[in-house]
């Protein structure tokens, strides 16, 4: 079950790593014909060319005997950058999280990784123009961090597939992550908190977590983050659209769908999360999913202990949630 999922998710995410595949071959063979070539070259183009590399022309570069000059090894070792991100296959796109690990850590190095790639596009673009090599160049092309990527950067950004145990789910930094076209998809290994994605809920963000692949509509643009949690009994499930053309993002109880959630409160911690912890994430869920005039009704007939929820209407369940108080 558990190793199809991931397949699933895998498949889901797709669509982003073959634009940014495509990217990188463009890029690379332009390079390779460059380098290769002893006569006056046409513009560098591709999706990499735009807002990535701007460059009109590699030809006054380029001699046709002798040494490489300065800027061709430049250039050389911009394509070799390229050529070993394209050897990594899908490796380039999966994150195996060691347990205990952090999670926001792990999902950095790969963006630094993965950002090799549009470095040196702009170490090529440099090399290009004639211009001194900037003192942090070799850094940037052994990492490069996803705060330094451009808008259309990360509008190119490849989606990840995350391999994480339930019990190091801690995801409220990947914030600073879901830009442009980025996407997460969590495949989660044993119980984890309830709603673990609930603190990265925006206006513009698509977020989803269930038990199966099934439910996800991931949109084709857009920043995305999901998890499958095939072995959480006690996780809740909820898909969150992302405010459309001409919404204005207010009222994201409009825009939350919860399917399903846990029978009973919390009582014991998961890893580092203490079950009051993830009490409080059930009810931040209430708090973003229930209208106002739904919250003003059902708060007043809420139970007043969380024992259990037997409703089946989602609204009672949730209004119950979100005026559960510890004892």
């Amino acid at each position: 079950m558990l190793f199809d999922s991931a397949l699933e998710l895998d498949a889901k995410l797709g669509a982003t790593r073959r634009a940014f595949r495509a990217a990188l071959v463009s890029a690379s063979e332009q390079l390779r014909s460059l380098l290769e070539s002893e006569v006056d070259h046409e513009e560098l183009s591709g999706q990499f060319q735009n807002g990535c590399v701007d460059a009109s022309s590699f030809g006054a570069l380029f001699q046709p005997r002798g040494q490489d000059t300065a800027e061709q090894l430049r250039i050389r070792e911009a394509r070799n950058v390229l050529v070993e991100l394209l050897e990594m296959g899908d490796d380039l796109y999966r994150v195996r999280v060691s347990p205990g690990a952090s999670v926001h850590k792990a999902v950095g190095q790969a963006f630094g990784r993965i950002g090799r790639a549009f470095s040196a596009a702009h170490s090529a673009s440099l090399a290009k123009a004639g211009a001194p090599t900037p003192p942090d160049e070799a850094d940037r092309l052994a990492r490069y961090d996803f705060h330094h990527w451009s808008l259309a950067e990360r509008a190119l950004c490849p989606g990840l597939l995350i391999e994480v145990l339930g019990e190091d789910l801690f995801v409220d930094g990947l914030s600073e992550f879901l830009d442009g076209n980025c996407c997460l998809g969590f495949q989660v290994r044993g119980e984890c908190s309830p709603v673990p994605l609930i603190g990265l809920v925006r206006p513009g963000v698509f977020v989803a977590q269930s038990k199966s692949t099934a439910p996800f509509g991931i949109p084709d643009r857009g920043p995305a983050i999901v998890a499958v949690l095939p072995e959480a009994e006690a996780a809740a499930t909820f898909t969150h659209r992302p405010a459309g053309p001409g919404e204005s993002g207010v009222g994201i109880w409009s825009r939350l769908a919860v399917e399903s959630l846990p029978e009973k409160a919390p009582e014991a911690p998961i890893g580092g999360k203490s079950a009051n912890q993830q009490r409080d994430e059930l009810r931040q869920l209430a708090a973003l999913s229930i209208g106002p005039i739904a919250a003003r009704q059902e708060s007043d007939a809420a139970p007043s202990t969380m024992d259990t929820v037997a409703s089946e209407a989602p609204v009672d369940s949730l209004a119950a949630w979100l005026s559960f108080r510890p004892k």
